[in-house]
């Protein structure tokens, strides 16, 4: 999906009110992308234990999460061109937290699966009228930065949500999971009334329909590679993020604490990610980029079996790194071979496949602790996914620093 909006004349706010439309859509997305997609996995351990009852159907509920957001993704591309970017911010805001206070009460399983699923349909309503938004108030020149603190956003929702946790269990007991969904629905209303007083003054913005298009990604040369590469990422990812804290509490002992400092870890240096390698990535090429991140984040999954520190606390940076910095080199790349709207068209594709591949993790990587009676085993299939990314990224077509085309990238469809 693309953000058209990115491409078009900058509004004529201040500049000081358009720095709170960032900050406020940078809140916005840390709810809808952070909290929403990221706070099961942190809880998972306390949910399984209370209410789920195994990590196979812990896996089902994360995997219907991630189906609803795919399907909203769809919707918004659908529906984008007919409601303003402001209503689909505030409509996806309410729906998401609307999900949180269904998982905050759950007693049974029916209201835990209506949670994630209005939770996952409702956040996909933020991403893409966001960066839209953004980009129409800010001129060409800040666009970059102001995009990329919309999308530190995530970040900081994971920095925090492993803070809140701590925070909470330290007062009720470590087995708390209900309290954080509220605490998190509370600092989302906060989110949502500031988002409705400083997004009320914004002009008007007209988003183009979006398009997942393969007939456009089949242009870049050996797109194939590129494809089966960002799928692979997808996967190990998500198993990665959904069971780190589960595996640190059961297999290596962790306490619960100690484990979402490792999380919020994560999360810290995730903030950073996309910035460091796309930096990386222009001085060194974005093929060797990506080789060595998936490389990187194979070592990380190894060394969240490994299950003692400091191996563990440089498995989280070096997977923080690659949480969102994998997005930005692929973007880049994609950008060094097409031009304008293709390059929109093209990343949506990619992120399509990207997407259903996330969206099998979690129920595979459950499964495979209830089968094997660890985590090991989902850990070793991540490396192994993020192995696979990095062959495939090594038949990407070769590429040199310095000599690309320009930046023709559409932001809009990472996430």
């Amino acid at each position: 999906m693309t953000s058209p909006g990115a491409g078009a004349g900058h509004t004529s706010l201040t500049p000081g009110y358009a720095w709170l439309v960032v900050i406020s859509s940078a809140g916005a997305v840390a709810v809808g992308q952070g909290f929403s997609r990221f706070s099961y996995g942190l809880l998972l351990p306390a949910m399984v234990r209370d209410l789920i009852g195994s990590y196979s159907l812990a896996g089902t509920f994360g995997t219907i999460n991630l189906g609803a957001y795919l399907i909203g993704m769809l919707t918004v591309s659908l529906v984008s061109s007919r409601i303003q970017p402001v209503r689909l911010i505030l409509g996806g805001l309410v729906g998401t937290l609307s999900g949180m206070v269904l998982l905050g009460f759950a007693q049974g399983l029916t209201m835990l699966f209506v949670g994630m699923t209005v939770m996952g349909l409702f956040a996909a309503g933020i991403w893409v009228p966001t960066t839209a938004l953004v980009g129409s108030v800010m001129p060409a020149r800040m666009r970059g930065l102001a995009l990329g603190a919309v999308v530190a956003g995530p970040g900081l929702s994971v920095v925090g949500a492993g803070q809140l946790a701590t925070l909470v269990r330290s007062v009720v007991d470590e087995e708390a999971w209900r309290e954080v969904w509220l605490l998190q629905f509370a600092i989302g209303l906060a989110v949502l009334a500031a988002v409705t007083v400083v997004l009320r003054r914004v002009p008007d913005v007209h988003i183009e329909p979006g398009t997942f298009a393969l007939r456009i990604l089949r242009r870049m040369p050996r797109w194939w590679a590129a494809t089966v590469a960002y799928a692979g990422f997808g996967l190990a990812y998500m198993i990665f993020i959904t069971y780190l804290v589960a595996a640190l509490e059961t297999d290596a002992g962790f306490s619960g604490s100690a484990a979402s400092l490792m999380y919020s870890l994560v999360g810290a240096t995730s903030i950073v990610g996309g910035l460091i390698l796309g930096r990386f990535s222009d001085r060194l090429g974005r093929k060797r980029s990506l080789i060595m991140v998936f490389t990187l984040a194979a070592a990380a999954s190894v060394g969240v079996i490994n299950g003692t520190q400091p191996v563990v606390g440089l498995s989280a940076v070096a997977f923080g790194l690659a949480m969102t910095g994998t997005g930005a080199v692929m973007a880049a790349l994609i950008g060094d071979h097409l031009t304008g709207g293709s390059v929109g068209a093209a990343f949506g594709m990619l992120t399509a496949v990207f997407s259903v591949m996330q969206g099998l993790a979690p129920q595979l990587g459950g499964w495979l602790a209830d089968q094997t009676g660890s985590f090991t085993s989902s850990f070793l299939v991540a490396g192994a996914a993020f192995v696979v990314a990095a062959v495939f990224a090594m038949l990407l077509p070769s590429d040199h620093a310095g000599t690309r085309r320009g930046s023709h990238l559409d932001v809009g469809s990472g996430t």
